[in-house]
């Protein structure tokens, strides 16, 4: 990971964190795009997560995460979830 923020001679890369909110009224197979993904991008990431569902599901079969070097990034839904869902992206860029 280090070699990843730091670069020429030791400038360090700019972070930025993305919030999407994943509602439940998109419909299965439909896509969100993340907005905000600068130009200058070298690496995205991210995760999804709920804060109301108990259950032992894996919010990874309800939705998939895709990302596509180097700055875009969707999110589509796979089947019907029921609760309101969140993404979190992780920009690395210059």
């Amino acid at each position: 990971m280090e070699n990843l923020i730091t670069f020429d001679n030791n400038n360090a890369l700019k972070i930025k964190i993305i919030t999407v909110t994943l509602n439940t009224n998109i419909l299965i197979g439909d896509s969100i795009n993340v907005d905000g993904i600068p130009n200058t991008t070298v690496f995205v990431t991210g995760f999804l997560y709920n804060y109301i569902k108990q259950e032992k599901t894996n919010i990874y079969e309800y939705w998939d995460l895709q990302v596509s070097h180097p700055n875009k990034c969707i999110i589509r839904k796979i089947k019907n979830y029921g609760f309101t869902s969140y993404a979190t992206i992780l920009v690395f860029y210059k």
